[in-house]
């Protein structure tokens, strides 16, 4: 079954150029070593001046599952640029699809 992840964030301000050659870095690592196993997809969307949300779409639970200690180091490679919140540096949810118009 496919499986979803979803993580907003908040980049500190003046941060935001930094995080995004941050982020560049990962996916070029990513593809230079073929992609990341099971993912399908991943969206970032920008919806405020600092205010991120990343949407990832995978195989199945199992192939998210595998790859979250390599989306925690990379998490890891830009956490100091984040902006603290009640849920933490991230707010992230994951979870089974179950209606999908693709």
């Amino acid at each position: 079954m496919e499986f979803m992840n979803v993580v907003r964030m908040e980049i500190q301000a003046g941060k935001f150029e930094e995080w995004q050659g941050i982020m560049a870095s990962n996916f070029k690592a990513a593809a230079e070593q073929g992609g990341v196993p099971g993912m399908i997809e991943i969206r970032h969307v920008r919806y405020g001046e600092n205010k991120v949300c990343v949407v990832g779409r995978w195989a199945s639970k199992e192939a998210f599952m595998k790859m979250r200690p390599m989306l925690v180091a990379n998490l890891d490679r830009f956490r100091h640029l984040l902006v603290p919140s009640d849920a933490g540096d991230t707010d992230p949810i994951a979870g089974d699809v179950i209606f999908s118009t693709v």
